[in-house]
């Protein structure tokens, strides 16, 4: 199975979507996990043995038994938050306001831990569950906050009401591309981030309370009711459609870490 994977993730020739792809890492994920579990004893049950274990029994390298541990990470914030009727089942859909593949360069990398944890399985240090729930929280947020619901397809000739044209600009990707690092900001001053092992692990801790989602909702809200995704159209709509990280942009505008955070520019 795996090397089927590796020969349509490299090779063109036939279409392959990229959540299929996750599905698949999933499913060979929870085999070998399966087996883990029942060779190794309890005491060695934990994300970071378990990669340890894929490389020394299982011939994985490293590089792709990490690969396998992310997958499944991120597969099941997708399954489970309130993005996922906003994601392209295949890599690219302008049917759809985002692709598993912006997430994974933006909004998953400055807001899960993608790296094996050293924590027993089900331990009172393993905060994956929680991670999840975490995460869960936060999409629903960047829904409610970024006008997600309000993303339609643009449509050669189809005029956008003011709302639309707003939540498109928020969601194209050189946006995203530049507002999701401010997310880890973001959580460092909603959860008081001290250590640089709680600035890693970023969602991979107790659930959030009410005060820690109330300040991620304030800083949401600086962010996405910005004048720049109110401006007139023209330059704006010519660079945000990039790809590319829009920073000089945003700074010159004045949507800034500091500003999203404090909101002071100064």
């Amino acid at each position: 199975m795996i090397t089927n994977l590796e020969a349509h993730s490299k090779h063109k020739q036939i279409p392959f979507y990229t959540s299929t792809l996750l599905d698949r890492l999933s499913v060979i994920y929870k085999e070998m996990l399966d087996e883990f579990t029942e060779k190794k004893s309890v005491g060695l049950h934990s994300e970071d043995n378990f990669i340890k274990f894929l490389v020394a029994e299982k011939q994985q390298s490293k590089t792709d038994a990490k690969q396998m541990l992310k997958s499944a990470i991120m597969d099941n914030a997708i399954e489970l938050s309130a993005l996922k009727s906003f994601i392209a089942e295949a890599s690219k859909d302008s049917a759809y306001a985002l692709s598993i593949d912006l997430l994974k360069k933006t909004i998953f990398t400055n807001t899960l831990f993608l790296e094996p944890s050293t924590a027993n399985f089900k331990s009172s240090g393993d905060f994956r569950d929680a991670e999840l729930e975490n995460f869960k929280e936060l999409a629903q947020l960047l829904v409610e906050y970024g006008y997600l619901n309000s993303w339609v397809q643009n449509i050669r000739g189809k005029e956008l009401t003011d709302l639309q044209l707003k939540s498109r600009r928020i969601w194209h990707k050189g946006s995203v591309s530049t507002w999701s690092p401010y997310l880890e900001s973001i959580l460092g001053m909603a959860f008081n981030f001290m250590t640089h092992d709680e600035r890693k692990k970023l969602l991979y801790r107790d659930v959030m309370g009410s005060d820690q989602k109330d300040r991620i909702k304030v800083c949401l809200e600086r962010l996405f009711n910005h004048p720049l995704w109110d401006e007139p159209k023209g330059e704006i709509d010519t660079l945000l459609i990039s790809s590319t990280k829009q920073q000089e942009l945003f700074d010159r505008k004045g949507l800034t870490e500091i500003y999203v955070l404090t909101g002071q520019n100064k």
